[in-house]
């Protein structure tokens, strides 16, 4: 199991980054070594090539997709390395494949490549080249590294050129399912008796001074003060990198037995983090869960100064604004809700949550 990559890396990333997701603030220092190790112990590709084209080889080739839905499959072992993208990972040297797509109104589709048999990636280009959304680790599949973007805009008449490609020198048998995006459901509607996170939507350009936790600096968090919290999140680009939105929370409990339950329209991941004292340096895991689809995920967690994570699974493809709601149980807990959190923001910060 890539640990690193999929706990610590999933928290971390949406603060400054190098190319492979590592924080580079001194106060929170991620070990980049350790993620492309752990990602090295667990390759699963490189599956002997079987003559199987089936993509085109770049985007001159590309195979057209006619209509939805769309299902394809093949071997990438024989193709050349052509493109590559940070999601947030980079450096990749496998073979890629391409498909595209010329929708004849506007649409939004899902791209799934969980199924496939080894660590991919997946990019979509639009007019241009530019690119308009990649995600390199879902969490789903086998081994929790292959790829899938959700509810991609494509504007007609455009052409977008889907590209299948693989982690470092990863390649191996895909498994491709392209359908349109039925779009959010309701399902973490807001109660009148919460409390409201109060964080503008994020946008491409955003820095995150509200609530970005470890990731903000200064960290800066959301008191609990309300057994529900009604949140927004979303994915946006910043430098030319992917991001999330990462929502940090903060109470202090009495002692007891609590739990954490998390609702999203997306795949929510939840933290329980040790940062004594709020200090940065010292942040551990003590638990984290995710999960998606309008499918409540809790958590257990005991009483005393506790800080949360909740946000995307991912980093690209979720609309900024988009609803999830926590849930907290166990006796003691504050219940004063109905307001906007407070936090502490500089006039400076405020500014740049505007910023272009």
């Amino acid at each position: 199991m890539k640990f690193t990559k999929l706990a610590v890396a999933i928290l971390l990333v949406g603060s400054a980054v190098t190319a492979y997701g590592a924080v580079v603030n001194t106060a929170n220092v991620y070990d980049e070594a350790a993620v492309i190790a752990d990602k090295e112990a667990n390759r699963t590709g490189n599956l002997p090539y079987d003559g199987g084209f089936v993509g085109g080889e770049n985007i001159g080739s590309a195979v057209a997709i006619g209509a939805l839905p769309f299902s394809d499959g093949g071997n990438t072992c024989g193709y050349n390395n052509d493109y590559d993208e940070v999601c947030p990972y980079t450096g990749s040297s496998s073979g890629d494949v391409v498909y595209s797509i010329t929708p004849g109104s506007d649409v939004s589709i899902d791209i799934d490549l969980c199924p496939s048999l080894y660590d991919t990636k997946v990019y979509v280009y639009g007019p241009g080249g530019a690119l308009v959304a990649c995600n390199d680790d879902y969490g789903c599949g086998f081994s929790g590294y292959q790829s899938r973007l959700d509810c991609v805009a494509l504007v007609a008449p455009n052409t977008y050129y889907i590209v299948i490609d693989g982690w470092l020198g990863e390649c191996g048998d895909y498994d491709l399912t392209i359908t349109e995006c039925a779009g959010p459901q309701p399902c973490a509607p807001c109660p009148a008796a919460s409390q409201a996170e109060g964080e503008p939507d994020c946008f491409d350009g955003y820095a995150d001074h509200y609530n970005g936790g470890c990731n903000s600096q200064p960290p800066v968090y959301t008191e609990i003060t309300c057994p529900t919290i009604c949140g927004k999140a979303g994915t946006y680009i910043f430098n030319g990198l992917s991001y999330r939105d990462t929502d940090w929370y903060h109470v202090n409990l009495p002692a007891g037995a609590y739990s954490i339950t998390g609702t999203a329209e997306w795949d929510l991941r939840l933290f329980d983090l040790s940062i004594p004292g709020g200090n940065c340096g010292a942040l551990g895991i003590d638990n984290t869960v995710n999960g998606g689809n309008c499918t409540p995920i809790t958590m257990n967690f005991p009483g005393g100064d506790q800080y949360f994570f909740a946000g995307p699974n991912f980093f690209s493809g979720l609309t900024c604004g988009s609803d999830y709601r926590l849930q907290f149980a166990g006796e003691g807990f504050p219940n004063d809700c109905g307001g906007v959190p407070t936090v502490e923001t500089s006039w400076g910060q405020l500014k740049g949550l505007y910023r272009n």
